[in-house]
């Protein structure tokens, strides 16, 4: 949290006696915590801080997101909801929450040993003493055998005994009772009838991850119905989506004096050492006056972005031609690509794409590295009136239409 105060010190006095809020907001920072550059959370990421994808399904369970940067419209870029809470330790709430939350700043690294990430996050003025953040309901599949004649059928959850249930051919309203005298009314509700029943999480249980429903050791006493099984139809909880990271060994990059030229072979950048993405969005909080306004703010303002791209590799290879461009203040196209493993059993590959039309904004000189002379170019983003954009971002994953 932050926070600006304001000071009142009454005529007279040494000290002042008033030092109310008068705007708040939340920061943060996005670390490298391990994950790291992954095709998966970076779709996230890359909505909030360009703006929201246009979505295409090229297969099934195969989406791809394209970003586009502005050129002059406001940007409609996603911003989402962030929580901090823990119900082991808070079982009631207590959760903490900060509405439009933002990402600022985004930094990508691919390098020769390792890729990273780096940025910021701006929210609203956090809240204390909240409720945990809605999930999605868990819903857990019972399915017997056989429709069942009499007998008893005993489940256990998180290892408490649920029933014994006696067995019928409809179940439901004794499992239903069964359930609300060990966890409480209204916290599993049971559905189905004849051979196939749901338990979906509700009340206390609802919208979180809950361990499997079980038959307890010898529980099955029912007449008929041999077989019992369980499973997990519906995760509850958050996404949780699988993470593939982003590689050293799976970028390229390219570098043309034409939108056309990238992909091209000639113009594979085959020297490079290490290449860095800077996006900082201009986006500024705007707190109003007024009494049911409150601290938090009301609107943000959007301003100048810097984005910058840093290129270093060795001075004779063909990253040279950058200086060429330089001094004519020509205009250089760059795509830089990352193609990972494949998504499933769809044969489609995991990829990152960005594509810029740039200039040299910067030389930075010779340097060694590994007993190599290098140098390193930065650029700048310009749009181009052809092309109509300055900076393209596709990204190709599993996620669902859904999901984002």
């Amino acid at each position: 949290p932050e926070a600006t105060k304001a000071t009142n010190r009454p005529a007279g006095q040494k000290l002042a006696s008033h030092r109310p809020t008068t705007r708040e907001r939340s920061t943060g920072t996005i670390v490298d915590s391990g994950l790291g550059l992954n095709y998966t959370e970076l779709a996230w990421l890359l909505a909030s801080v360009i703006a929201r994808p246009q979505l295409a399904q090229i297969a099934s369970g195969v989406h791809q997101r394209t970003f586009r940067l502005n050129r002059r419209t406001c940007d409609d870029f996603q911003t989402y909801s962030a929580a901090i809470g823990d119900d082991c330790l808070a079982p009631g709430g207590d959760w903490v929450t900060a509405a439009y939350a933002m990402i600022n700043s985004l930094g990508l690294t691919f390098g020769r040993n390792e890729t990273s990430i780096s940025g910021s996050v701006v929210a609203n003025r956090m809240l204390q003493d909240q409720a945990r953040p809605a999930g999605t309901n868990e819903v857990q599949t019972l399915t017997l055998g056989a429709v069942v004649t009499g007998g008893t059928l005993t489940l256990l959850f998180n290892g408490q005994q649920i029933g014994p249930i006696a067995g019928s051919a409809n179940m439901q309203t004794a499992m239903q009772t069964a359930f609300n005298t060990a966890l409480g009314a209204g916290n599993m509700t049971v559905g189905g009838s004849g051979t196939n029943y749901t338990l979906t999480g509700a009340g206390a249980l609802a919208g979180r991850n809950l361990p499997m429903v079980e038959v307890a050791p010898g529980g099955n006493a029912l007449t008929a119905a041999t077989t019992v099984s369980i499973v997990e139809t519906t995760r509850g909880g958050f996404i949780e989506p699988v993470i593939e990271p982003v590689l050293p060994g799976h970028w390229e990059v390219w570098m043309a004096d034409t939108l056309g030229g990238l992909g091209q072979e000639p113009n594979r950048l085959t020297s490079l050492f290490q290449a860095e993405l800077s996006i900082e969005r201009g986006r500024n909080p705007v707190n109003r006056a007024g009494r049911a306004l409150g601290t938090g703010f009301a609107r943000v303002a959007e301003a100048e972005d810097t984005i910058n791209l840093t290129l270093s590799g060795e001075s004779a290879g063909n990253l040279k031609a950058a200086r060429n461009r330089s001094l004519a203040d020509a205009v250089t196209y760059i795509r830089l690509e990352a193609v990972g493993p494949v998504i499933g059993a769809t044969g489609i590959n995991h990829s990152l794409q960005f594509d810029l039309c740039c200039k040299v904004d910067e030389e930075q000189g010779f340097g060694d590295a590994d007993g190599v002379r290098d140098v390193t170019y930065r650029f700048v983003p310009v749009f181009d009136d052809a092309w109509g954009n300055a900076l393209v971002a596709r990204l190709v994953n599993g996620l669902s239409g859904a999901q984002l």
